[in-house]
């Protein structure tokens, strides 16, 4: 049985090692560059696991779930398939380990301004940021990722995912140019995925 959520937390600790810098052009306002600097205190959220509703998580998990909380809380990759909604968030599981690839291969990737009054969506985001596995193909499914600036911060962070649609959300958004994307390895030292492996399995 494959262990989505271990794949996620483990893709998602190599993510946090780097900050990125994201380069876009837009015609109107000129160059606009995000920073991201993605915090283990996101995970529980892009993960979806706020849409655990029928199983008890510690409410002090809810907001640092990670590595050894996640242990702690007695989340388990067993524990959530059990859920009946763990059918809502396979998906983000699968989508967080493909982000760490999806940044650095630059490949198939195209950024937007977020309008969520015209997508008609509950989704507070500030940018909309698209993966492509075959940019031929205009009404395949696609990797959305939703980037958003939390109150008096500097930097920006992922705060949903899923995949859906090309044109369901991308539909008169403004794109931007995609420039460069570059990862900024930080000096900190974080758990060894080894240790996630231990304490999960």
């Amino acid at each position: 049985m494959a262990n989505d959520l271990l794949s996620a937390a483990t893709a998602y600790d190599r993510f946090c090692q780097h900050k990125y810098e994201l380069d876009c052009y837009n015609r109107m306002k000129g160059r606009i560059r995000l920073r991201l600097a993605p915090t283990y205190e996101d995970f529980f959220h892009l993960a979806g696991l706020h849409k655990i509703k029928d199983i008890m998580i510690k409410q002090e998990s809810r907001k640092k779930t990670f590595f050894g909380i996640l242990s702690e809380s007695g989340i388990t990759n067993e524990l959530i398939k059990t859920s009946t909604s763990f059918s809502l968030i396979e998906d983000r599981l699968s989508l967080i380990t493909r982000l760490y690839k999806i940044l650095c291969s630059q490949k198939h990737c195209s950024i937007y301004e977020w309008n969520k009054d015209i997508a008609r969506s509950k989704i507070d985001a500030d940018f909309l940021l698209v993966h492509r596995d075959d940019p031929c193909l205009q009404n395949n499914l696609v990797d959305c990722y939703f980037i958003k600036q939390p109150k008096d911060s500097l930097n920006y962070v992922f705060i949903s995912c899923f995949s859906c649609s090309f044109k369901d959300l991308t539909t008169n958004q403004i794109k931007l140019r995609m420039v460069t994307i570059s990862r900024i390895k930080l000096e900190q030292i974080y758990p060894a995925s080894a240790q996630l492996t231990h304490e999960m399995t």
